[in-house]
């Protein structure tokens, strides 16, 4: 992997850094003629010097830009940054996305539970008219001039009917 990254010349190492100088011609004589001598018989020098004229032709016939400013740089990291944050997801994202779900059905549940519960609650006094046998509810009314019309009443009468039996 790192190998991928660095760049790796054909050139004998010796050679190497005089090939720049060779092709921008700032050699003296005897170095330039010994460059030349070696660029004939080396394969790796001669592709790398075959490179670099290539690229230095390609620079050349670019045109010069004017220099975009101090603040150019600032402002391209700050793009930059922005769309970077703009890309980066939370960790937390899928959880918090998870908890406003289980915050809906919990309110959607507890809301069905109260709709029932007060509709139960309405009835809740011949629910347990209903389920309790009838000769204890005659019992329960004999001494009642009225009928419980909640859970409440019938459970204060239950109440005070078992104070007084003992």
């Amino acid at each position: 992997m790192e190998a991928e990254n660095e760049f790796v010349s054909g050139a004998c190492l010796d050679y190497e850094a005089l090939l720049e100088d060779y092709l921008e011609g700032t050699l003296d004589s005897s170095r330039s003629s010994r460059v030349a001598e070696h660029l004939r018989t080396c394969v790796g020098c001669s592709a790398a010097y075959s490179d670099a004229t290539a690229a230095t032709k390609w620079l050349n016939a670019v045109e010069a830009q004017p220099d975009p400013g101090a603040g150019f740089a600032r402002i391209v990291m700050a793009r930059i940054r922005i769309e970077e944050d703009a890309r980066r997801v939370s960790v937390w994202q899928p959880f918090v996305s998870m908890a406003w779900k289980f915050a809906t059905t919990a309110a959607v549940v507890l809301v069905a539970m109260l709709a029932y519960a007060s509709r139960s609650g309405s009835d809740a006094g011949t629910n347990v008219a209903t389920i309790a046998p009838q000769t204890e509810l005659q019992e329960l009314m004999a001494g009642q001039s009225t009928v419980p019309a909640t859970r409440g009443e019938l459970m204060m009468m239950v109440t005070e009917a078992d104070n007084g039996n003992r």
